[in-house]
């Protein structure tokens, strides 16, 4: 744990960093702290933090920049932030005059973050096992093919097709559509069908096979990954001047998989950054999520960058939008 002084200069050192991108001398740090020190002392403070490993200094005659270490230490104890009130009136205004489905609403919510951040962001989608049916329809197409379509308690519209193994007219798919609709509502997507009904043994289930089926196109759509939004790659040059560095985190945001990985899973807000991020020690990369409900079930927002990111920003955009988001969806 660092002292008050040195606590002080490395929360210059970490801003000036931030703001200028360069190495930042001794004076640039004492001019940004509060500290009533001369020069010579930020220095020594400095040369401190450096075998401290809080700090590196590119070269003898240059001045230091900061470490995935004292951003760490920054962000546990120095990134408190307020947001402008533009900036929390815009989020307001947007939340309360959008009128979308939640697809369209997260993929809003995902440019949003981004054009105020100035940074990628990913927003994430609940995961739908765990999302409660709010209603369910039959609709009948044909006499062997249905279309099921299925409301979540987070205002999702699933849809998806039954093939039937037996024809069926209007009423027993309506009559289907009765039994389905008593046992499912109410109960999260990923639940199985009760055995009696799920079993096509012509006693408690009249609808044979057929039911079978709506049963299962409920079990598929519930095996369905989150829907994962993606905005702000465009400004990864802006960001990061080795171009290795830029093709490093466009190659996470295109694959899915390394992306979900990115963004943790657990309730709250969450900031990794450099080698505490799984697989991608080496890189210059800093993570921001934080989770909003949506229902019973969670999602995810995140927004990427390089460890010199302006994390109390980051973290007061995500936060309040997670709010405002977790507010509209549960309207």
């Amino acid at each position: 744990m660092l002292d008050g002084r040195r606590s002080e200069i490395l929360r210059s050192l970490v801003e000036c960093h931030v703001r200028s991108g360069t190495a930042v001398s001794s004076r640039m740090v004492l001019d940004h702290s509060e500290l009533a020190v001369s020069p010579a002392t930020v220095r020594k403070e400095l040369a401190h933090l450096e075998e401290e490993g809080f700090a590196v200094q590119p070269h003898t005659s240059a001045g230091r920049i900061p470490t995935a270490l004292a951003y760490r230490f920054y962000v546990d104890n120095h990134a408190a932030f307020r947001l402008r009130r533009a900036v929390q009136s815009r989020i307001s205004e947007f939340f309360s005059e959008v009128q979308l489905e939640l697809g369209r609403l997260l993929h809003a919510t995902s440019r949003l973050v981004s054009d105020i951040t100035r940074l990628p962001t990913v927003v994430v989608g609940p995961r739908l096992a765990a999302e409660r049916i709010q209603s369910f329809h039959l609709v009948s197409l044909q006499l062997r093919l249905a279309m099921m379509v299925v409301v979540t308690e987070s205002a999702r519209v699933l849809q998806e097709l039954c093939h039937l193994p037996a024809p069926m007219s209007r009423r027993e798919i309506s009559n289907m559509e009765q039994v389905v609709r008593s046992h499912a509502v109410g109960s999260p997507l990923g639940v199985p069908a009760p055995p009696a009904l799920a079993a096509p043994d012509g006693s408690q289930n009249p609808f044979g096979g057929c039911l079978r089926e709506v049963w299962d196109a409920l079990e598929r759509v519930a095996l369905r990954a989150s829907d994962v939004y993606v905005m702000g790659t465009g400004r990864l040059a802006d960001l990061w001047d080795d171009l290795d560095a830029v093709a490093q985190v466009l190659t996470v945001l295109e694959r899915e998989t390394t992306m979900l990985e990115l963004l943790a899973t657990d309730p709250g807000t969450t900031i990794r950054i450099g080698e505490e991020i799984p697989d991608l020690a080496e890189a210059d990369l800093a993570v921001v999520s934080t989770s909003f409900l949506a229902g019973s079930s969670r999602g995810r927002i995140g927004v990427l960058g390089p460890m010199r990111m302006n994390y109390g920003r980051a973290i007061s955009v995500v936060e309040r939008v997670s709010e405002e988001l977790a507010g509209r969806i549960g309207s």
